[in-house]
């Protein structure tokens, strides 16, 4: 039997018809991109010229600092949607009656998460994320090579994301040598004596980043990284990332922290 995700919805409780059904969204889902190959124009079901629809309503998304909605205000600059969140992402939303009546929600959670409500599940493209336990409802496709926690969602969601649900990084080496983590001069920023949480070491997404560059690739082993540094997307790559510090920190802390680092 495949390895796939299993749930259940109470039925006898469900509404017959979603008044969402008298709306079409079209989504096409072709993994691992989301890639537009789509259209309408060429749909057999499509008999009619199809027009333009104009927008009806804006809005504008306000994130943190790692990408998780915080507010959506709408033209005129008034909070259309807004949440608080738990630690590990579960929401409680803020509807304005105006936005309400206009149909304005807003689905996306944690970076790469989409919210079902039939399940009160997040959607992260390879799994499920549970947001009330803090964990995936199913395992890791890599198995325990990513780690003894086959469900675990990431080491800290202040600072680190998972926008596929598989989240791995990777550190080049020359062949024959171990990855280093030692920052080159220029890596990172120093302000009033402290490591800025701005810049830092290199990491990739992806072993063929490291590859095309001319190393081999080392995969980061998740649980040697400290809670003091955190990893994010940086530059015009969307694979790249960056190890840098979750606060300002001293340089030898620093130093020290990326030193502990290891690779599987």
């Amino acid at each position: 039997m495949p390895d796939v995700d299993l749930y259940a919805l109470p039925c006898f409780e469900s509404r017959v018809l979603d008044p969402s059904f008298f709306k079409l969204h079209p989504w096409v889902h072709e993994r691992p991109e989301f890639d537009e190959h789509y259209d309408i124009d060429r749909h057999p079901l499509w008999s009619r010229t199809n027009r333009p629809v104009p927008f009806t309503q804006i809005g504008y998304y306000q994130c943190d600092q790692i990408g998780t909605p915080q507010e959506v205000p709408d033209e005129r600059g008034e909070i259309a949607w807004s949440a608080r969140y738990r630690a590990w992402g579960e929401a409680k939303e803020v509807i304005s009656e105006a936005a309400r009546k206009a149909g304005i929600r807003n689905p996306i959670r944690f970076q790469g998460q989409y919210f079902d409500h039939e399940t009160g599940l997040h959607y992260n493209r390879h799994r499920y994320y549970d947001p009330s336990s803090g964990r995936f409802v199913s395992k890791d496709p890599i198995g325990l090579a990513g780690g003894i926690n086959v469900f675990q969602y990431a080491p800290n969601p202040v600072q680190w994301i998972d926008p596929l649900g598989l989240a791995k990084y990777y550190r080049g080496a020359k062949a024959g040598s171990k990855p280093s983590f030692e920052p080159r001069p220029g890596e990172y920023k120093v302000r009033d004596g402290n490591v800025q949480p701005t810049h830092g070491v290199s990491v990739f997404d992806n072993p063929e980043s490291c590859s095309c560059r001319g190393f081999v690739p080392h995969e980061v082993d998740f649980e040697s990284v400290s809670e003091d540094l955190k990893i994010i997307q940086r530059g015009k790559d969307p694979a790249h990332f960056e190890i840098m510090p979750a606060n300002p920190m001293a340089e030898g802390g620093y130093k020290s922290a990326l030193g502990k680092i290891k690779v599987k």
